[in-house]
């Protein structure tokens, strides 16, 4: 089961096309918490959900990097297409992060929106969707990267 970022696409007008999963269902995320197929994720709560690097929390990066272009809900957990804009200023720089593998998924929501039971998210709205170095999912980013930052391999499967 391949989890992580990766871009699918460079189109001919030098849009990047990147997918990969953003949710990860069982198993613990970074901060102990964990999704599960019940989670209810209200895709349609944003409808058209902005693709930023690191939830723009990087005072650097604030520009939108795209936007998510599909969605699917499947055994495995949340994945997604994102349709990065050839015209954002660090476009180059993240798609080759992502060939490296080192760029996971992660989707933000808003504080407020969210439910818990114990450490398991039963209510996570996605609002938007980021690709990180640091994902809370390190199922999300490359194996060999997975590795270098200290995951088992029973973490990274």
């Amino acid at each position: 089961m391949n989890t992580m970022a990766s871009v699918k696409e460079v189109k001919e007008d030098g849009t990047v096309i990147v997918e990969g999963y953003g949710i990860v269902f069982g198993g613990q995320d970074l901060e102990g918490e964990t999704f599960t197929a019940q989670t209810d994720f209200e895709m349609d709560y944003v409808p058209s959900k902005k693709t930023f690097y690191s939830h723009r929390k990087d005072a650097e990066v604030k520009e939108e990097l795209g936007v998510v272009t599909s969605h699917r809900v499947d055994d495995v957990g949340v994945w997604f297409e994102m349709q990065l804009n050839k015209s954002a200023k660090y476009l180059r720089a993240v798609k080759q992060l992502v060939d490296k593998g080192v760029m996971g998924i992660s989707t933000g929501t808003a504080s407020q929106l969210m439910d818990r039971n114990g450490k398991t998210i039963v209510k996570w709205p996605i609002v938007e969707v980021s690709l990180t170095p640091t994902p809370a999912e390190p199922r999300t980013i490359g194996v060999s990267f997975a590795k270098e930052i200290g995951l088992t391999d029973e973490e990274i499967v």
